[in-house]
């Protein structure tokens, strides 16, 4: 676009009207016009949503699973309830806890939130598969990849960074 200025004309106006010209301000005012800027968090500190570790929630989110798991183990110890129904029940917790985990990584902005909310979910549907004898695998192997994930859903934490 040529505006009948030199070069040197150009690169002497000033930066609110070439911002204005490239359309880079909000509708200006009577005093001065507005620089309109873009919400840009840094990824070294929370985000402004609500964090779901705080009680009531996190006994809702991570509580009843984990008494999930510890009570159908008893039941299970004491013939109370079938193989089949202990790896139901724990299915189901690690699903809860990892639906919980995604929920929270979504308001709070956790790195280790994000990767629980993904890695629980897909190793509950393979206990599902477990469970309905599709594969076959000992419960200790569920057990020891579940604290695999979770301990090394906080690696990127301690390494690289707290918050997406």
């Amino acid at each position: 676009m040529f505006d009948g200025l030199s070069g040197t004309d150009n690169i002497r106006r000033s930066a609110p009207s070439l911002r204005r010209e490239i359309g880079l301000t909000a509708p200006a005012s009577r005093d001065r016009p507005r620089i309109m800027e873009l919400p840009v968090h840094s990824s070294s500190h929370p985000t402004s949503g609500r964090n779901l570790e705080a009680p009531p929630w996190c006994y809702l989110l991570w509580g009843v699973p984990a008494l999930l798991v510890i009570a159908s183990g008893i039941a299970y110890g004491e013939s109370a309830i079938s193989l089949t129904a202990r790896g139901v029940s724990w299915v189901v917790a690690v699903a809860w806890a990892g639906t919980g985990c995604l929920i929270n990584g979504r308001s709070c902005g956790r790195v280790h939130c994000g990767i629980d909310g993904i890695a629980f979910p897909l190793l509950a549907i393979v206990g599902a598969l477990n469970v309905l004898s599709v594969i076959s695998f000992d419960w200790n192997l569920f057990w020891l990849a579940f604290f695999l994930i979770l301990v090394g859903s906080f690696v990127p934490e301690w390494t690289w960074k707290k918050y997406s």
